[in-house]
């Protein structure tokens, strides 16, 4: 099975395309509504709509949300493509985010994280540019700007702020006018959105689905259901994995790549800090680890030389997802 997506021919996204449809089969079989409605203004208005042509036509809504995950799983395989951090050019990446998009329920409804992750590639790339060029000032201003709108669509999105100032650290040495233009990035979506909603008279709105949110509407009552532990098991499982594969010969030599898998690691304990000061606490937030999660096992299953293993770990993974959603009544959990 692995040996079918290691080649870069581009007949394979033909086989990323029908495993996506397998994967999400019952989903299109059975469109449910999902019923998303973030406290957070830009989340509000956005999901309002994206939703608004979606509501009377729910299988369009699915084919819809399945086209997104299609379409981020070949944008991330080609940025690492392009970049080179991988030992070959292939699909895994797009074949391990392909399957974790079906772990969970909770990613098959559209809302704020799946352009969340649009905007986290992209902060991925400035980085890569960050890195590989000496004055990239405005690059650290796109950065900056990146996390300010992410913090727009959801408040518990303002703590991609660690994951710019830990990537900005681990990258190179990064200059007093480059750290000025992260921070000054951050607020000019702030002072935009800001001043419309204080000329409007509903500045309080704003500020209330800001603060409010991130602070005094956190629920400290949470039912850890399947779905926790699965996603908890999943990023011990990459933690492992990454210190795992930075001890390895062969990424030793590597600095660029040891230096974005130090990167994704952050990310991890991010995406559960975000989930922590999410008004929901719905796990769609945990949606975010496919990023890491693709590159990591990606790169495991390249190194990897008895191919069998993978191919079992794989098989296993994909039958357990199956099982789940065919003789569970298309409920993962």
């Amino acid at each position: 099975m692995i040996q079918l997506f290691k080649s870069n021919n581009p007949a394979t996204v033909f086989l990323i395309v029908l495993l996506a449809i397998l994967l999400h089969l019952p989903y299109l079989l059975h469109p449910q509504a999902h019923q998303i409605v973030p406290t957070d203004i830009g989340g509000y208005y956005l999901m309002q709509i994206t939703n608004a042509p979606l509501q009377n036509n729910l299988l369009l809504g699915e084919i819809v949300l399945l086209a997104l995950i299609i379409v981020q799983a070949l944008l991330w395989n080609t940025f690492l493509s392009n970049v080179r951090f991988l030992p070959q050019q292939n699909f895994l990446p797009s074949f391990v985010f392909i399957i974790f998009s079906a772990v969970l329920p909770d990613f098959n409804a559209l809302s704020p994280v799946f352009f969340t992750t649009f905007i986290l590639i992209w902060m991925l790339y400035k980085m890569n540019n960050i890195y590989r060029k000496e004055k990239q000032t405005g690059a650290t201003f796109d950065l900056g700007f990146a996390v300010g709108l992410a913090s727009m669509l959801a408040a518990h999105n303002i703590f991609l702020l660690f994951f710019g100032i830990f990537g900005l650290a681990i990258l190179r040495p990064t200059t007093f006018k480059e750290w000025l233009n992260f921070i000054i990035g951050i607020f000019i979506p702030f002072f935009l959105v800001g001043t419309w909603w204080f000329y409007t008279g509903r500045f309080f709105q704003f500020e209330e689905s800001i603060i409010g949110n991130l602070i005094f509407r956190k629920s400290f009552v949470t039912n850890l259901n399947t779905g926790f532990w699965v996603v908890s098991s999943a990023t011990i499982l990459m933690i492992i994995s990454s210190y795992f594969l930075l001890s390895t010969r062969q990424l030793s030599r590597l600095v660029l790549i040891r230096k974005f898998f130090n990167v994704l690691f952050h990310l991890c304990w991010i995406t559960a800090l975000m989930w922590f000061f999410s008004t929901d606490r719905s796990l769609n937030v945990f949606y975010l680890l496919a990023i890491p999660l693709s590159f990591y096992f990606a790169y495991y299953l390249c190194i990897e030389k008895k191919t069998w293993k993978a191919d079992l770990w794989i098989g296993i993974w994909i039958a357990a997802i199956l099982f789940s959603q065919y003789f569970n009544q298309s409920k993962i959990f």
